[in-house]
């Protein structure tokens, strides 16, 4: 069986990508589960690319909400700050 996979390219403002980008960098690393892997880079053109894989489809769909969910989060919060 082959693992899935799920890839979330993420663009915006320099600061707020470089912020996310730290902000998930720990948790990532530390991966408290053999069921998924994340991976994190942030690339030249100031994008988060998150790759995320997992051996059950379930797993990855809590996966890509969770990334989700703190991508959007950090996202209102760093339009309420600039304002």
């Amino acid at each position: 069986m082959k693992p899935h996979r799920a890839r979330i390219v993420y663009k915006g403002p320099p600061r707020l990508v470089r912020a996310a980008y730290e902000s998930l960098l720990p948790e990532a690393r530390k991966q408290p589960t053999s069921a998924g892997k994340v991976s994190l880079r942030l690339l030249e053109d100031d994008t988060l690319l998150i790759e995320i894989t997992a051996w059950r489809i379930s797993v990855l769909r809590a996966m890509v909400t969770v990334y989700m969910r703190v991508l959007r989060t950090l996202k209102d919060l760093y339009r309420e700050v600039t304002q």
